[in-house]
């Protein structure tokens, strides 16, 4: 119950002062979503990576399993849409919703009081997993939607989130100082990051639809809550790691959908109504679940 009052209940308070100022105010949230992806994100992944570090045994099972579990979510989300006969753009926020979890946010302040700084570095090694995937595969399933598959390929080259993980391993592999003049306001773009995002998740919540699509949206909830724990297990079970790993890694991977999911899908125009309320119902119902699956683990 401590790690859920100081870590959740925090994260749960700052969204909720976004959704009351989006309630009150009309703002731009297409401009607020351009200015996540293309500054905020970025700047947090590059911090994270120079500030953490991690064993190599550790790091080969965190990246194995973060692209294991992210291609059986996917492969399992495609063949729902297929059987339900969704739309293209229906089937991008689908995969969207169900896809990207909220490892980031949510997932580090999380682990980080229930395992210390050693699952923190786990932590961020799957969290830069994911932002990867988010700015390659994430950004094609969004612009798919809409746009022909080479423009959508294209879009995957010109957000700068994959340039700050290339710069920040060249940085850490030859051991390379950034001088503090530099270092500092980029350490501050990085700290700021989270609170503004989960600000810009409260208020794309004010827009969530939970009446015309309310059976698709538990559907994706289920998916995101429900089976991608059972699924990570199965994974584990194949997968060698240590106790410590395979704890962060199941509880950090089970988190609500991520607030880049509607960032994106507001940026390329695939149902950001239906995918906001995916994170607003599995936010609400991921306090318990991860209370669950802490008590089991934590």
């Amino acid at each position: 119950m401590n790690v859920i009052l100081r870590a959740i209940v925090p994260v749960f308070s700052i969204v909720a002062l976004g959704y009351i100022l989006g309630f009150f105010k009309e703002l731009d949230t297409k401009t607020l979503s351009e200015l996540t992806l293309y500054l905020l994100t970025p700047g947090l992944v590059f911090t994270s990576l120079m500030e953490s570090h991690i064993l190599a045994r550790r790091l080969l099972s965190t990246v194995a399993f973060a692209f294991l579990i992210f291609a059986a979510l996917a492969l399992v989300s495609w063949t729902l849409t297929r059987l339900l006969r969704y739309t293209a753009a229906e089937t991008s926020g689908f995969v969207l919703s169900t896809t990207l979890m909220n490892c980031g946010n949510l997932g580090l302040p999380l682990i980080y009081f229930a395992f210390g700084t050693e699952g923190l570095a786990i932590a961020v090694i799957f969290l830069v997993c994911f932002v990867i995937i988010l700015n390659t595969f994430g950004i094609f399933t969004a612009a798919g939607g809409h746009l022909p598959a080479a423009r959508a390929l294209q879009e995957i080259y010109r957000l700068p989130a994959l340039y700050a993980i290339a710069f920040a391993l060249l940085i850490k592999g030859f051991h390379l100082t950034i001088p503090p003049l530099l270092w500092k306001p980029i350490q501050m773009i990085g700290h700021a990051a989270i609170p503004i995002i989960l600000i810009v998740l409260g208020i794309q919540l004010t827009h969530a639809n939970l009446k015309d699509r309310l059976g698709r949206i538990g559907l994706a909830v289920g998916v995101r809550l429900l089976f991608t724990p059972v699924l990570a297990v199965l994974i584990f079970a194949l997968l060698p790691a240590d106790a410590l790993t395979r704890r962060v890694l199941i509880i950090q991977s089970s988190g609500p959908t991520a607030v880049n999911a509607v960032i994106l899908a507001t940026k390329y125009d695939t149902h950001p109504a239906f995918v906001s309320g995916v994170i607003l119902v599995s936010t609400v119902l991921s306090i318990f679940t991860l209370s669950g699956l802490l008590a089991i683990w934590g």
